[in-house]
């Protein structure tokens, strides 16, 4: 970390949730690779400002970022922001950046200035496109790596168990993704 970037908000990008397969059901807890993410975050950003793009639910009582940020929030970490919304639909990365934009232009705080953006390995390039392309100003990223144990996993999630299967998503994605324009209509 740069010292002049020790004091920029970090924003999280959500990933995943737990399920238990007994149930067939998605749990209110953070997914291996979202607890790894969000140690990462606790480890060095417990101090900062810390967003969490809205995202999904998957079936679960409560959606992803409002796991997350009670998570956080759990463990001592207090400036802890996310929006309470509930999607219609499967919010993907791209959508998250357009979320957290939207959100933050509706309470006067767009633009947002330099950020630390904080995603998965696999998922941080694609993470990074995301929210560039979404005016988000990203001044650097953390990629932050876990171990791939078959921990259950949502199901529309599966392939974070499947390293290959996960990469090769991640680039058919990431090429949709550069296809893709930011919304013109949005501040």
């Amino acid at each position: 970390m740069t010292p002049e970037n020790a004091e920029l908000p970090v924003v999280v990008v959500p990933e995943g949730l737990a399920f238990d397969v007994a149930t067939g059901r998605a749990l209110t807890t953070p997914s291996f690779v979202g607890e790894a993410v969000l140690q990462h975050v606790l480890d060095r950003y417990a101090a900062r400002r810390v967003l969490i793009p809205p995202a999904n639910s998957f079936g679960a009582p409560s959606p992803e970022h409002e796991v997350m940020a009670a998570w956080l929030a759990a463990r001592g970490c207090a400036n802890v922001e996310t929006p309470s919304v509930t999607a219609d639909g499967y919010i993907d990365t791209w959508g998250n950046a357009v979320a957290l934009r939207r959100w933050l232009n509706e309470r006067g705080q767009w633009p947002l200035g330099p950020i630390v953006l904080v995603a998965a390995f696999r998922h941080a390039r694609r993470a990074r496109l995301c929210f560039s392309r979404n005016r988000f100003a990203v001044a650097s990223i953390d990629a932050v790596t876990y171990p791939v144990d078959g921990v259950p996993i949502v199901p529309r999630l599966f392939y974070y168990n499947w390293p290959r299967l996960h990469q090769a998503y991640e680039m058919l994605t990431l090429a949709r993704d550069r296809l893709r324009s930011a919304s013109a209509g949005e501040k």
